[in-house]
This record gives C-alpha cells, sequence and structure tokens, in this order.
C-alpha cells in the first residue's frame, strides 16, 4: 500500500515536472519555433499543470512537494498572463467618434454560409480567410447577397491550406490593393471621414514543424511607411501571446486586440467547448485604433469562429 501511495506520488511529480518544463519552454520561443509552438498552448498547460501541482501538494511530504509549490506558483503566473486574451469580453467601451464594425472569418472554403453570416453581422468590413479567388469572384459577380459590398479585393496564396484571402468593404478602396500570395498577405485602403484606414488580411501557416516561420514578414514592414490607422486581421495559427504574433506586432507596429477569446477547435470536439477551451488564433491587430466592443459569433460550416470588432479611429 506504501508502495502505491509512492507511485501515485511520483506520477503526480512526474505530471507537474513535464507541464512546469513544457511552460518554461514556451517563454523561449524566440531560440526556436520548436518552443514557441509550445507557447499557444500556455493557457492549457498552465491549467493542467496547475492542477497536477496542487494534487501532488496536498498528497503528502517529500521533495517532489516543495517542487509542486514551485511550479503551482509559476503556472498561475503563466496562466494569469494569457487571461487578457483567453478571456472573452464583449462589454461595450465608451469610445470617441463614429464607430464602425470589421467582422474577421475564416471560411474555410464556405462561401454560401459566410455571405449569409455577413450579410446577418453587417459590418462594414470583412476579412476572409480560405477563399479561393476564383470561386468568390463567380459568385459574387452573380450573387444578389454580395450587393452590400460593391468593393472588394482578393488574393489568392501560395499555401495550399491557405487557400485565398477576401477584403469585403461598404467603401471604395483608395488605391489598388496590395496582394502578396507567397506571404498570405493583402492589404487595402480606405477613407474614413478625413482618416486613412489601412485594412490587412493575412493567413499565416502552420506552426512549426510547419512554415510558420518561414513565410516572408518582409511586406509587413511597409506598413509602417503607411501611417494612419491599421486594423490587421487574420487567422494567425498562432496565439496572441506568443513569438510569432508578437513579433507581427513589432514589426507592423501594432498591438494584438484582448478580449477576443477562444476562436478555433479541432472538428473532433463538440463545437460547443470552442469558446472556452479552444485556441485563441483568430486575432486582429490594430493601430491608431480605438476598441468599442470585440464580440464573437458562431461561423457556419467552419471550425473557426468569426471575430467582430466595434471600432473608432482615434484622434492623433
Amino acid at each position: 500500500m506504501r508502495f502505491l501511495i509512492r507511485l501515485w506520488r511520483w506520477g503526480f511529480d512526474l505530471g507537474a515536472l513535464l507541464g512546469g518544463l513544457a511552460i518554461a519552454l514556451g517563454f523561449l520561443g524566440a531560440l526556436h519555433p520548436a518552443f514557441d509552438s509550445l507557447s499557444h498552448f500556455r493557457a492549457h498547460l498552465a491549467v493542467v499543470t496547475a492542477v497536477l501541482a496542487l494534487v501532488r501538494l496536498l498528497s503528502g511530504p517529500g521533495i517532489g512537494r516543495i517542487m509542486a509549490a514551485v511550479i503551482l506558483v509559476g503556472s498561475v503566473i503563466a496562466g494569469a498572463m494569457t487571461a487578457r486574451y483567453m478571456i472573452a469580453d464583449t462589454s461595450l467601451h465608451e469610445v470617441r467618434g463614429e464607430t464602425h464594425t470589421l467582422l474577421q472569418f475564416n471560411t474555410r472554403i464556405r462561401l454560401s454560409e459566410a455571405i449569409d453570416l455577413i450579410n446577418k453581422a453587417n459590418p462594414d468590413f470583412a476579412v476572409l480567410q480560405e477563399m479561393p479567388r476564383r470561386l468568390f469572384e463567380q459568385e459574387a459577380e452573380r450573387d444578389p447577397r454580395f450587393a452590400a459590398y460593391p468593393y472588394y479585393a482578393t488574393c489568392d496564396a501560395d499555401s495550399l491550406r491557405a487557400s485565398g484571402l477576401v477584403i469585403l468593404s461598404k467603401l471604395p478602396f483608395v488605391d489598388p490593393p496590395v496582394c502578396s500570395g507567397r506571404a498570405n498577405f493583402m492589404r487595402a485602403a480606405v477613407i474614413i471621414g478625413n482618416d486613412v484606414l489601412t485594412i490587412g488580411a493575412h493567413h499565416l501557416d502552420w506552426p512549426w514543424p510547419f512554415g510558420q516561420w518561414t513565410g516572408s514578414f518582409a511586406e509587413l514592414a511597409t506598413l509602417r511607411a503607411t501611417g494612419g490607422a491599421a486594423i490587421l486581421a487574420g487567422d494567425f495559427n498562432a496565439a496572441p501571446w506568443s513569438t510569432t504574433v508578437q513579433r507581427y506586432a513589432s514589426l507592423t507596429r501594432t498591438l494584438p486586440t484582448t478580449g477576443i477569446g477562444p476562436t478555433w477547435l479541432l472538428d473532433a470536439v463538440n463545437p460547443a467547448w470552442r469558446p472556452y477551451v479552444g485556441l485563441p488564433i483568430d486575432n486582429i491587430l490594430t493601430s491608431g485604433i480605438a476598441i468599442a466592443q470585440v464580440e464573437r459569433i458562431e461561423g457556419p460550416g467552419s471550425d473557426h469562429l468569426a471575430v467582430m470588432i466595434r471600432f473608432a479611429i482615434e484622434d492623433y
């Protein structure tokens, strides 16, 4: 019986140690993309590891108890650092000036379901991923549901997983949109009042060992020269606290939006769990923008939730 108790403790010692190690390595994403891949699961690892450490802490004496206490504290701190991104905040914040809306959605090539969602939500702008150019343009020309969005831009991506990008707008574009299939990135600009708003659409590849870090970030640096307000939305396949997104934010001089919460979960898992235990990989980064409200919308036909923000352009 005593041996079984010891074996029980050793099991929790090992589980807590491995969880703590995975969390710690996730903070070293700048050294190798494999560590950054671990960082995307930081919130989930923090919860599981904290539970393992707490059980070990309460299960009896031994040096493992001291280790469990240290790991418990570290897990709580790591989890707290992700809270502002994992916990959805749909409250309405007061902002100055006229507000507008933008919808971000990975359609998973479900165009009909996507346009139904867009017409129902009625955003001023929509950014779509996994939408092939030819398919979209064929439907846009003959489907009356696109009438509310007379201005659109499309961009085919080089990656088979990315498929294509679309930006829909109720306002005309200032200049021809810029498309980079190599980077799975597109940007366009519109005028709102006296301000220029740059809208970017991006679909990053999957994390290491896939090609997320090998994708070109060169096009992003051009956004620094555009000035004014910017909204960069997309399926980043990366958590907002990861080195990938933080590097992206640094290159574009933007900040990830907080309060979105989880947006993606495997199809094999009950979709009702997606808003609670999924990964927050659909991100919206902004500059010169005041966010009035963030909300997630069930995305029909997709394993992603749509994200809509209500915003106002800040005074400079």
